[in-house]
């Protein structure tokens, strides 16, 4: 029963994960794709609050080629989780992204199939975070 194995597996490796706001709340001014990422406050613009998004993943035990491009797939977050803090911002009035950065942290673990055989998962958190901006301007 190969189909029901590759759904097991599939939603074993959905990603578990949260995003999280915590500043001062204005209207939408821009679309999260425009949002920008930069690495200091441009003149004009203040700092509104804090964007936080983390996504965690397991990798090990696949059995396939499929399975191993699906993990690969789920395990690489920073894009997704960029995407996360955009909205976030946007949603909550903001303009910018200040010193969007992400760490990741692993952690490795033996464990054993139904047949006995035993191997290594990895356990992959990915956490992103970034001070909001908003123009100065705007708040008028």
């Amino acid at each position: 029963m190969r189909g029901g194995k590759q759904i097991g597996f599939l939603a074993a490796l959905l990603s578990a994960g949260c995003a999280e706001y915590q500043g001062e709340v204005h209207p939408k001014v821009v679309r999260a794709s425009e949002v920008r990422l930069v690495d200091t406050l441009p003149e004009g613009y203040r700092l509104i609050g804090d964007v936080v998004a983390d996504e965690t993943c397991t990798e090990g035990g696949e059995e396939d080629l499929l399975e191993v491009i699906v993990a690969a797939i789920e395990c690489s977050h920073r894009s997704r989780l960029e995407r996360r803090c955009r909205r976030l911002a946007a949603r909550n009035g903001g303009e910018l992204l200040l010193g969007f950065s992400c760490e990741v942290e692993s952690e490795s673990y033996d464990a054993w199939d139904g047949d006995g055989w035993s191997y290594t998962e990895t356990e992959k958190t990915t956490t992103c975070s970034a001070e909001v901006g908003r123009r100065i301007d705007r708040d008028s």
